[in-house]
Order: C-alpha cells, then sequence, then structure tokens
C-alpha cells in the first residue's frame, strides 16, 4: 500500500490523494512425475483500491491522482521435463485480465485496461549440465514472448505496447573454484518497441524504445 498525500489541481486548488493498497488471493496445484519432470499450476484475483496514477493537466504538466479501483484475476501455468542424454525443457504461460473498475470520471470509457499488464506471456527454456574433464559446463536457452498492453489509463499517457519476444543464451563451465560464464542477449537482434516513456513535454508525439541490439558478456569468477 501506499499512503495518500496532498496534491493540486491544475487550476492549484488543493485536493487530497487517497492512498492505495492491494489484496492478493492465490491457489495453486503441484504435480511431480516419475523421472524428474513437474507440473505447477495457479490461479490468482487481485483487487487494487483507489489506484494512484499520472494525469496529464491542461496546461502540459503531469500529476497524480486517483483513478479508480481495479481487478485482476489470471492463471499461470509451468511444465519442466527431463529429455535424453541430460537435456531439460521447460514452458510456460501466463494469463490474465487487468480491468479498472469504478473508473475516475477524467477516464474514457475504453480505456478501461489496467497499463503495463499483458494479457499473455509465454516462456520457454532448454538446457543442459554436463562434464568436460575434470569440470562441469552447462548452456541453456531462455525464450520469452510478452503480449499486448498498454502504458497508460490517461488517454493521452496511454500507448500501445507489448508483442516483445527476448532471448537468451547462457553458457557456462565450472573448473574446481574458477567459473567462466558467456551471456548472449537478443539472439534475433530484434528491435521489438518495448516502450518507456522519455521526454515528458512531448508525450502527444510517437515515442520509440527499442530492445537493446544483440550483446554478449563474458565473466570469470574465482573462488578464494
Amino acid at each position: 500500500a501506499r499512503p495518500g498525500a496532498t496534491d493540486f489541481s491544475w487550476k492549484g486548488k488543493v485536493r487530497q490523494l487517497v492512498g492505495d493498497d492491494v489484496r492478493t488471493l492465490e491457489a495453486g496445484w503441484r504435480q511431480g512425475f516419475a523421472g524428474g519432470g513437474d507440473l505447477e499450476v495457479v490461479g490468482f484475483a487481485t483487487w487494487w483500491r483507489n489506484i494512484q496514477t499520472d494525469h496529464v493537466l491542461p496546461n502540459g504538466l503531469i500529476a497524480a491522482h486517483n483513478a479508480g479501483d481495479a481487478r485482476i484475476i489470471g492463471a499461470e501455468g509451468s511444465l519442466s521435463l527431463p529429455l535424453a542424454n541430460g537435456w531439460r525443457a521447460s514452458t510456460g504461460v501466463t494469463v490474465q485480465e487487468a480491468q479498472s473498475i469504478n473508473a475516475s470520471p477524467t477516464i474514457l470509457a475504453h480505456h478501461l485496461k489496467l497499463p503495463a499488464i499483458p494479457t499473455y506471456t509465454l516462456r520457454s527454456g532448454f538446457g543442459r549440465e554436463f562434464p568436460v574433464g575434470p569440470a562441469v559446463a552447462n548452456v541453456k536457452l531462455n525464450l520469452r514472448y510478452l503480449g499486448p498492453a498498454n502504458l497508460g489509463l490517461d488517454p493521452v499517457l496511454n500507448r500501445s505496447t507489448g508483442h516483445v519476444l527476448t532471448s537468451r543464451l547462457n553458457a557456462g563451465l565450472v573448473w574446481g573454484r574458477t567459473r567462466f560464464d558467456l551471456e548472449l542477449s537478443n539472439l534475433l537482434n530484434r528491435l521489438d518497441n518495448r516502450f518507456a516513456y522519455g521526454n515528458p513535454f512531448r508525450l502527444r508525439t510517437p515515442q520509440y524504445t527499442p530492445q537493446r541490439p544483440f550483446g554478449a558478456s563474458f565473466a570469470i569468477t574465482r573462488s578464494f
């Protein structure tokens, strides 16, 4: 929960910003399988009261206000299975509906979707750990796809986002007290729009924040 505060309207009038709070109910089930596989399913519901959010004033400045309440209902499932030759695969999905309810009159009816929460997220991983002489090596590939989302309740601040595919390949080698790690990110060099607000005085103009381009990092760690 965040405490309330005193705020000012664009006309200079003092008004009270009510503190918001979040309550969540969650239930799940986990099942293990012979051979090392496991399945997990979770359902959740969240109630968010007196949402504090930014609002663009007629003079172009940004102020915080209470935008009403919200309800988030969703489910998440994940599956991990061992494969041949020491390989292991994992996959998962999250589906959720985040809806603004009892919205403030300043929020238009067609902007009732709660921001920054993708409708669905898909993820998968594929990896293996294996010996290399006296050392132990590991390799893992991770993919994640963020579905459609929006960025604000205020019509001026609202932007469409999502449809972002991220990828990462990690490889490591542990040799005694020394560890070598290689990480490759954005393997497909995609430029999907992750979006982040830039210049607050140009909110009405298109702003684009692509993914970081393909990158690589290498680290050596020594334990003493």
